[in-house]
């Protein structure tokens, strides 16, 4: 509690720390569920079954149409190694964590999470937006005249006149002019 003194640390700045430790959690939970989520074993059988069938038929199959050696073991050796190379494939993306080259970068992830959170501890984290006195209109007749006008961009100037379409507008504006005089 801020008024009690235990953690002082503004509301808004609390709430990101809070936001970011949540955030990172749902990424770690999203993760456990990838890893221990495994590819159902009967299909793997399944797979490793259809290739070795495929390593054995393909080639009986393309001798029966391609006289010459060179081109029966061209066309035999591309289908082959194209499926081999997607069950490897499946394989390497069964489980995208550990120290292999093709693994998810997670120290990179867990670095990128620090520096979320000690980000805000640095000085300027907990600042406040401001208005500037100089840009803000504070003058509310001058407000409820630009809402009552509508300009016009003839030859490079600007027209003003009176908006006639705008049913209530005038009754606002005559309402708030007899507030801003009392």
């Amino acid at each position: 509690n801020l008024d009690d003194g235990i953690l002082k640390i503004p509301p808004p700045i609390l709430s990101r720390v809070y936001q970011t430790l949540s955030r990172g959690f749902v990424n770690f939970l999203n993760a456990k569920k990838i890893a221990d989520t495994r590819f159902p074993f009967p299909f793997a059988q399944l797979i490793s079954t259809l290739t070795f069938i495929h390593i054995i038929l393909t080639p009986v199959m393309i001798s029966a149409i391609f006289t010459t050696v060179p081109m029966t073991a061209i066309f035999t050796f591309i289908p082959i190694f194209g499926m081999c190379c997607l069950n490897f494939i499946g394989v390497e993306l069964e489980n995208p964590f550990g120290k292999d080259p093709n693994d998810l970068p997670l120290e990179l992830f867990q670095a990128e999470m620090n520096n979320c959170l000690l980000m805000l501890l640095h000085s300027s984290a907990d600042i406040m937006a401001g208005i500037d006195k100089k840009r803000c209109t504070w003058d509310v007749k001058h407000i409820l005249m630009n809402m009552s006008m509508e300009f016009h961009h003839e030859g490079g100037h600007i027209r003003a006149e009176r908006k006639k379409d705008r049913p209530g507008i005038t009754s606002f504006q005559e309402q708030m002019e007899g507030i801003l005089e009392i």
